[in-house]
């Protein structure tokens, strides 16, 4: 197909940085005075952020607001972002590329944009994107295609003709349901899905490095 844009998911695919959500969710209980239950990961995979936010909520029971959870988790997140995570193998290649060709981008992520703005910065990619779309500014998750849709729009293409790059079974599903053309990448996050995302979307990679346009 000609590709006539692009929208990248962030964490899993653009960056190595999936790391940190097996480890904020039980971390931002703990320091809120609860223990995590076994699963927890796995239940808020598929969340926007305030989901999340409402899901431990209401499964803790915690008379916390949600914006004293979401302070909390701030707090494990933010120095993360701002000093760890690294761009996934071709990230940077592919993107050079695309630019080259005149090809508009734009990030659809579920993490929160203070979060995605410092990484990007820091990684040196933030100036390849026309716009981040996170699923809490548009009141959505993954499970709905709404931020990939808003996303293609704006970037002035029909969905037949814009690439969506995943790592999660969920989004790949969703925007290829979606008539997205999707090209997933593996993850680690998302090892146990390999054979769905595979059979999902239109083309699979090991990293960015091995995709040709």
């Amino acid at each position: 197909m000609s590709i006539k844009a692009a929208i990248f998911d962030m964490d899993g695919t653009l960056l190595d940085s999936m790391q940190i959500y097996e480890t904020a969710y039980n971390a931002t209980l703990r320091a809120l005075g609860y223990e995590p239950r076994d699963g927890l990961r796995e239940a808020v995979r598929p969340l926007s952020g305030t989901e999340i936010l409402r899901y431990l909520q209401r499964e803790y029971a915690m008379p916390q607001s949600l914006e004293q959870i979401e302070a909390a988790l701030d707090a494990q997140l933010f120095g993360y972002y701002s000093t760890t995570p690294q761009l996934k193998p071709g990230v940077l290649r592919l993107l050079e590329t695309l630019e080259s060709r005149g090809i508009p981008m734009a990030v659809a992520t579920a993490t929160k944009r203070v979060h995605v703005e410092a990484a990007l910065e820091r990684v040196g990619i933030a100036r390849f994107f026309r716009r981040i779309f996170t699923c809490s500014e548009e009141n959505t998750g993954k499970t709905q295609p709404r931020i990939f849709l808003t996303a293609a729009a704006f970037l002035g293409a029909e969905p037949r003709d814009t690439y969506v790059f995943e790592d999660a079974l969920h989004a790949v599903t969703t925007a290829k349901n979606a008539g997205f053309y999707v090209v997933a990448v593996a993850d680690a996050s998302a090892a146990r899905h390999r054979a769905e995302i595979i059979a999902a979307a239109d083309e699979f990679y090991e990293d960015l490095e091995g995709i040709t346009l």
